[in-house]
């Protein structure tokens, strides 16, 4: 009996919860919807492809190996062009003075270990035999996508003090920005300018050759 009675008056409690006006409709009115005229549309294909970004292979780097060019030493108004362990270097006389003609100039690259162990992400090349300020560029499109980020387009060419494999950490040890560089990201290349008098370079005598990097220096 008391089950009969709990029945019944939840029924009661959820009849008078409704208002007279909702028990009296009887049919629902739609409001007119509104009327969407169709564009015209063009069919593009996707630049990007079908093909998921996760799934794209990596792009092909290369760094340099370990290596050694030498050439004579640049007139006045002429480059010469030296490729040490793979890696496209350029060597110019700066406007003012530079290099005078007689002797070999020697481009090495170093290789990735010595880059790591300075602690820069880039290449380290040392250059020998130099008589004064030249323009120096250096040509990093076949590493240019190692990171993403455009990391590239950050790259500058810094000496290294004689201190840098040894102590890397210290801030007299660290790469230093050469003046001039100029960055240009769609031909992969870097350059700065350098004084190639003089020495003080990683892992090597006081009277040995300019050491410089190619790697984005932290701020």
């Amino acid at each position: 009996m008391a089950r009969g009675v709990t029945v019944v008056t939840s029924a009661a409690l959820l009849a008078g919860l409704l208002s007279a006006e909702a028990l009296a409709v009887t049919r629902l009115a739609l409001p007119s919807l509104q009327k969407i005229r169709p564009v015209p549309v063009t069919e593009v294909e996707s630049r990007a492809g079908d093909t998921p970004l996760r799934d794209r292979p990596a792009p092909d780097v290369t760094w340099p190996s370990p290596g050694t060019a030498e050439a004579t030493h640049p007139r006045p108004g002429e480059r010469k062009r030296l490729k040490p362990g793979g890696l496209p270097v350029e060597v110019a006389p700066a406007a003012s003075g530079g290099t005078s003609p007689g002797g070999n100039i020697v481009v090495e690259a170093l290789g990735r270990k010595a880059a790591e162990a300075v602690g820069v992400d880039g290449v380290v090349l040392a250059i020998e035999g130099g008589r004064g300020a030249a323009d120096v560029k250096v040509d990093y499109s076949a590493f240019q996508d190692a990171y993403g980020g455009g990391w590239a387009s950050r790259l500058t060419l810094a000496e290294l003090p004689a201190c840098a494999l040894t102590t890397p950490d210290e801030a007299a040890c660290r790469p230093r920005p050469l003046d001039g560089v100029r960055n240009n990201p769609e031909e992969g290349t870097v350059t700065a300018r350098a004084d190639l008098r003089g020495s003080a370079p990683a892992a090597r005598e006081e009277d040995g050759p300019r050491t410089l990097s190619a790697a984005r220096i932290p701020v």
